[in-house]
């Protein structure tokens, strides 16, 4: 998710991409709305709301869509 568009309710996954690292932009995902933020460094954000900690947020994003499909989607084709 891009933390400019985020909208109430959202979980923000902080990934690192090949210009810029999601953890640095997990403040500007909670004051957009998000209702957690999945970050896997310390930060220091005066941001307000619910913040996740893991060792991996690319491996915290993986299992929950393993377990969101699991749960949610009966049949997968393709």
């Amino acid at each position: 998710m891009d933390s400019r568009r985020c909208y109430g309710g959202e979980a923000f996954f902080a990934l690192k991409g090949r210009h810029t690292n999601g953890n640095a932009h997990m403040g500007d995902a909670l004051r957009a709305g998000a209702a957690v933020a999945v970050v896997d460094r310390p930060t220091h954000s005066q941001a307000m709301g619910a913040i996740i900690r893991v060792e991996s947020s690319l491996r915290a994003l993986q299992k929950f869509a393993a377990w969101y499909r699991q749960r949610h989607l009966k049949r997968v084709v393709a």
